[in-house]
């Protein structure tokens, strides 16, 4: 039992590790807000990058709920399940959206 207490901690505390980045996001989350507002809608490059990297700070900025939801239901269920590894998809969509935004920057400048 102790040993999947440890391997339970020790999943948790990696798994925290991303939290200061997803608090700080939320200010790129405010400015991909405004600068939908002040985007020019006749660029297609700027319709399509803005919305992606919304999306990307947005997933960025969720982590820690992500984080939360998955450490209270292994709590409660005392032992690793599915649940507990939602955070690595978390960081997986992430990833994904960060390469979709880098990859629509580099194609529109």
């Amino acid at each position: 039992m102790k040993k999947h207490i440890a391997a339970t901690i020790i999943l948790f505390l990696v798994l925290a590790l991303p939290i200061p980045l997803s608090l700080m996001s939320w200010i790129g989350t405010l400015m991909s807000v405004a600068a939908i507002g002040m985007m020019d809608w006749s660029n297609l490059g700027q319709v399509i990058t803005l919305p992606v990297a919304l999306i990307t700070m947005f997933l960025a900025g969720t982590y820690l709920g992500t984080y939360i939801f998955s450490l209270s239901k292994t709590i409660a269920n005392k032992k690793i399940s599915a649940v507990s590894l939602l955070p690595v998809l978390h960081i997986i969509v992430f990833s994904i959206f960060v390469l979709l935004w880098l990859w629509l920057n580099s194609i529109f400048q």
